[in-house]
């Protein structure tokens, strides 16, 4: 009796002919079924999907795209207008209790330099971020601004945009904090 593996005679000493032609085995209500439930052919799938072989390689790239800038010269004039801003701002939050009952929204935008140490940036350019919520403190000493949980060194902001509590009007304030030949102004070490 010659029968057929696929394409292909069996041959007649072939050890495994009973066990092949006994057919699949199933198991339902035995120990094995219950131990091994069948798998569903949704979840089979799971078994190849595709995987990250190098863990962190995706981000690597996606950090190498980001395009960085160099940071901006301010001018004597929005300097002179971000001291007015975070005066303005001082006076609103000069203790926690009066920065929440004044709760004085701003957008800020600043400058973040490349921390990445594989990048050709790394130290020397960055990018332009802008962070928006209430506005905590305006530390003169430390030389930050405190929006939420989120410092920003004076040095680093570009532009404030200021949202009255009471929905008068905005107004924004340019460029004011960057540092000129070290020389350091009175009010926020801006020069």
């Amino acid at each position: 009796m010659s029968e057929n593996i696929g394409y292909l005679p069996m041959p007649e000493d072939f050890a495994y002919r009973e066990i092949y032609q006994r057919g699949k085995s199933t198991h339902t209500g035995d120990y094995f079924s219950l131990r091994h439930p069948h798998m569903p052919s949704s979840k089979r799938a799971k078994l190849f999907a595709p995987f990250a072989a190098l863990r962190g390689f995706d981000e690597e790239i996606s950090a190498k795209e980001i395009r960085y800038t160099v940071k901006k010269d301010k001018d004597e004039e929005s300097l002179r207008h971000l001291n007015e801003q975070l005066n303005e701002l001082k006076e609103k939050t000069i203790t926690r209790k009066k920065a929440y009952h004044n709760h004085v929204i701003a957008s800020v935008s600043f400058f973040v330099i490349c921390d990445d140490p594989h990048n050709d940036s790394y130290h020397k350019e960055g990018t332009y971020q802008t962070a928006t919520g209430m506005v905590l403190t305006v530390d003169e000493h430390e030389q930050f601004l405190q929006i939420d949980d989120q410092r920003i060194p004076f040095a680093d902001i570009d532009t404030i945009h200021i949202i009255k509590k009471d929905t008068e009007s905005s107004v924004s304030f340019y460029n004011p904090l960057s540092f000129k030949d070290g020389n350091v102004s009175r009010s926020y070490g801006v020069a």
